[in-house]
């Protein structure tokens, strides 16, 4: 929700300041969101998580706006609209395959858990085999 609020300014940030300067603006903004995203505990107060998620949703408006920026920039006005359904399709196909590997190495981990015996030996299936 953060990141929708902040698509209609990051628009205006990247065209004023250029694609590549906004990439990287955007890129350090999660880069800091994630550092501090470590330091997060049951203690952290709720306000930090809010300030911390307000920095996250601002880095990845900026750089989703600024890589659909340069790829469309790539396209004539007559291909302007497979060119935004190609970069769409693309961007949700590496989204849901990154959440995809996330699951594969949390299973991997379940797996070799669940088949290691007691004295320490190696699981007799393994999990490259499995998938």
């Amino acid at each position: 929700m953060v990141g929708l609020a902040f698509f209609p300014f990051a628009g205006r940030v990247v065209h004023s300041l250029g694609v590549r300067t906004a990439m990287r603006v955007g890129l350090v903004l999660l880069v800091l969101a994630a550092v501090a995203m470590l330091t997060w505990g049951a203690e952290t107060p709720i306000w930090v998580v809010v300030a911390v998620q307000l920095v996250n949703g601002a880095g990845v408006s900026f750089t989703l706006v600024a890589s659909a920026d340069d790829a469309m920039a790539q396209f004539s006005p007559a291909e302007a609209g497979t060119g935004s359904a190609v970069f769409n399709s693309l961007r949700q196909l590496g989204a849901s395959h990154a959440a995809r590997q996330d699951d594969v190495r949390e299973q991997e981990v379940d797996l070799r858990l669940s088949l290691e015996e007691p004295q320490g030996r190696r699981p007799v299936v393994r999990v490259d085999d499995a998938i």
